[in-house]
Parts: structure tokens; C-alpha cells; sequence
């Protein structure tokens, strides 16, 4: 739990937009929880690429060509 805030919270202080969730829910006090939380304006530098959260996090990127979505 801890781990996946760290990711989310370096990912926006690098440039990253937290599109939705990134936080514990609201109704559920107790616990490990956190939203399901989408990520844009990420860079393949960004931990958050690079590594695995185990999480519900998900980056999106945008991409020009098709080569560039393979890279």
C-alpha cells in the first residue's frame, strides 16, 4: 500500500498527471486500499514505467508511430 502511494506521488511530483484515483476510497477507512488510478503524461524514464507497482495503476502514453508504440 505504502509502496504503490510512493510510486503515485513520485510519479506527479516528475510531471505525471493523475488522471483519477491515486488516493484510499473515501467509505473504507480500514485497510489497504487505494483507487483504481490512471496516469498520463508519463516518460519512459518515470519509475513509475519502468518498474511493476502491483497495483491498480495503469500509464497511458501517447505515441507518433507505430515503432515508437513497439519501443
Amino acid at each position: 500500500y505504502e509502496k504503490i502511494k510512493q510510486f503515485v506521488s513520485t510519479a506527479k511530483s516528475q510531471g505525471a498527471t493523475i488522471l483519477t484515483g491515486g488516493v484510499r476510497p473515501k467509505h473504507l477507512e480500514k485497510g489497504f486500499y487505494i483507487e483504481p488510478t490512471i496516469i498520463t503524461d508519463v516518460d519512459t524514464s518515470m519509475q513509475i514505467w519502468r518498474e511493476e507497482v502491483f497495483g491498480p495503476v495503469l500509464c497511458v502514453k501517447e505515441f507518433s508511430t507505430e515503432e515508437e508504440a513497439i519501443e
